[in-house]
């Protein structure tokens, strides 16, 4: 009895372990992180130069996967290495790049620089004579139908 039962457990292992197959899709340990092109963008094109206001870049893989907090994936800024997360304190365009070792990113263009967020004109004028109006849209180069 002993022994029927201890084949019918050794048959029921043998098919469990021969019913393990594969799915057909090989991972080779080299290539399992292989990253082949990296596409960056950024949730902002603009900031100011204060060094507060931050822009955050994404960078994915050429399969769509997040690779941002890949130690590999290194972001420069015209060549000086920067941190995923960052802020400018100099007015320019800067050229945004990631690097993982041979591999480049596409280039991100960003603008420090100073935003008009409003602006008030006043006058202690109250009238403008018609010389000084037609001398002013001839200096501005206004247009007038008449």
């Amino acid at each position: 009895m002993k022994t029927k039962n201890i084949l019918l457990y050794l048959l029921a292992g043998t098919i469990f372990l021969c019913g393990c197959g594969d799915d057909g899709k090989e991972v080779d340990p080299d290539n399992a992180d292989l990253i082949t092109d990296i596409i960056i963008s950024s949730d902002k094109t603009a900031i100011k130069p204060t060094g507060e206001d931050k822009i955050i870049l994404t960078a994915v893989d050429q399969d769509g996967n997040d690779i941002s907090d890949n130690e590999k994936v290194l972001y420069f800024a015209n060549g000086t290495r920067i941190p995923r997360k960052f802020g400018l304190r100099s007015l320019g365009t800067f050229t945004i790049q990631a690097k993982k070792d041979d591999i480049k990113s596409n280039e991100l263009s960003v603008k420090a620089g100073i935003v008009v967020e409003s602006l008030t004109i006043s006058t202690d004028v109250t009238s403008i004579k018609a010389m000084a109006f037609l001398s002013l849209h001839s200096v501005l180069g206004i247009r007038t139908m008449m």
